[in-house]
């Protein structure tokens, strides 16, 4: 038995790098995995079952209400409750590289509602 057994984690922003790190961790322990990415994961799915473990992947874009409310509406669906949630979503990899004082009010505005 794992220590975080019969508990559920969403991780957003799971499906690659640390995120995905977070969501292999998590599932050792003996979580039930949500991933909540705009990028597929169903290969961390796969990875966390073939493993042993129970996993989700929840198409979310975490600066839209209404993906958020549907990402906690699947996860109560299939695993019934939620214990642990990793805020791991983060923009500024996917953003072109230049001093934030050369940033547009638009760009700011999607990294921080994104990444905050």
């Amino acid at each position: 038995m794992g220590r975080l057994d019969k508990k559920v984690a969403i991780v957003t922003g799971g499906s690659l790098g640390i995120g995905a790190q977070y969501c292999k961790s998590l599932a050792k322990e003996g979580a039930k995995i949500v991933i909540a990415d705009l990028i597929d994961g169903t290969k961390i799915v796969k990875e966390i079952e073939e493993n042993g473990g129970e996993a989700l992947f929840v198409k979310t874009n975490v600066a839209d209400e209404e993906a958020n409310k549907n990402m906690a509406k699947l996860t109560l669906e299939k695993f019934g409750d939620i214990h642990i949630f990793v805020a791991n979503a983060g923009l500024y990899t996917y953003l072109e590289r230049k001093p934030s004082t050369e940033e547009t009010v638009d760009e700011w505005d999607e990294v921080y509602s994104v990444n905050i």
